[in-house]
């Protein structure tokens, strides 16, 4: 009976350390890395809440076009992700992963453009800061290829979204 129970509670002990234990392990780093993605993602979100439109006229030499203006001052847009855009000039769909922050050091250099959007894998929607309604182009950062939408920001910006 003894040999018994000793075998049971070490069948216990195996089961507590190869599999209970890592487990508990796994779910600890799950939440740690919950919460860093968590606080990443905060801080991302007040980056695109507070444009820097000094560090931009600076960069620029002009300020922003009164487009641009509305998108970082409507909470709700700038902090809307994951969308398509429809456009009347358009057959397919634009994906937009986020709007970039406007902030000194972000700058990407693109001939003169500003990058305000991403589409989350690398390719960028830009516009000429200098224009008071700038056309909206979209930079193929494989290929270097800029594509005009045919649209202005103000129209892409209100224009249909879905999920």
């Amino acid at each position: 009976m003894a040999d018994f129970i000793e075998s049971i509670l070490f069948v216990l002990a195996i089961v507590i350390f190869v599999i209970l234990l890592p487990l508990m392990w796994l779910a600890r780093l799950r939440r740690a890395r919950h919460l860093r993605e968590q606080e990443q993602k905060a801080l991302f979100e007040h980056r695109q809440l507070h444009p820097d439109y000094a560090a931009f006229t600076a960069h620029y030499g002009c300020e922003p076009p009164p487009p641009l203006r509305r998108l970082y001052e409507d909470r709700e847009n700038v902090l809307d992700a994951n969308f398509e855009v429809h456009l009347p000039s358009s057959r397919h769909a634009w994906l937009v992963a986020w709007f970039e922050p406007m902030e000194e050091g972000e700058w990407v250099e693109m001939e003169g453009f500003y990058s305000f959007a991403n589409d989350g894998c690398g390719n960028r929607y830009l516009v000429s800061p200098r224009d008071a309604d700038p056309e909206v182009f979209f930079l193929d950062h494989e290929t270097g290829k800029r594509e005009a939408l045919g649209v202005r920001l103000s129209h892409f910006l209100t224009a249909k979204r879905t999920r």
